[in-house]
């Protein structure tokens, strides 16, 4: 569900590894000889939880240890100032973006205003509802916005149910 929401795209590890020169960005660990990828793990560098997408442009190349760390963070809540400027430098995204508060993904979230998507989405993952129900109230929790506004399809026993776990 969440990789049809934040726009997966395809992600090339070989590009990710060499950008990286095959060692944990935070604590600089040789991963070159490691083959396993619990063992040299890619990290959202802008996290899943905000609706963003792992690919090649938003990897980046952590030990497992660091990787458990970092997971579900938002850059700044994680890296120093001197890391992230370096991220920055090696990922192409913006240092202000790395370096300030988290923020959902706005092409997830402008897709989720989309009733056909919304409709396909919960068509698909429909016997996952109560994890739909979890991503929706956590955006009406923190953001204000409830996709389930946008279904011309959800039935109202869904509406009911998601607005009493809220």
């Amino acid at each position: 569900m969440y990789l049809d929401l934040s726009g997966q795209h395809k992600i090339d590890s070989k590009i990710i590894h060499e950008r990286f020169q095959f060692k944990c960005f935070k604590c600089g660990k040789d991963l070159s000889n490691v083959e396993s990828a619990i063992e040299r793990p890619l990290d959202h560098t802008l996290p899943v939880y905000y609706l963003f997408p792992l690919d090649t442009n938003n990897a980046t190349l952590l030990c497992r240890d660091h990787n458990g760390e970092k997971s579900g963070k938002w850059p700044s809540n994680y890296y120093n100032k001197e890391e992230l400027k370096r991220l920055s430098v090696i990922t192409g995204i913006d240092y202000n973006i790395l370096e300030g508060n988290p923020f959902y993904n706005p092409h997830a979230i402008e897709s989720l205003k989309n009733s056909d998507v919304v409709d396909a989405l919960l068509t698909k993952y429909s016997a996952y509802m109560d994890e739909i129900i979890k991503l929706r109230n956590r955006l009406v929790r923190e953001i204000g916005f409830d996709f389930f506004a946008f279904s011309k399809i959800i039935s109202p026993v869904h509406i009911e149910k998601a607005n009493e776990m809220l």
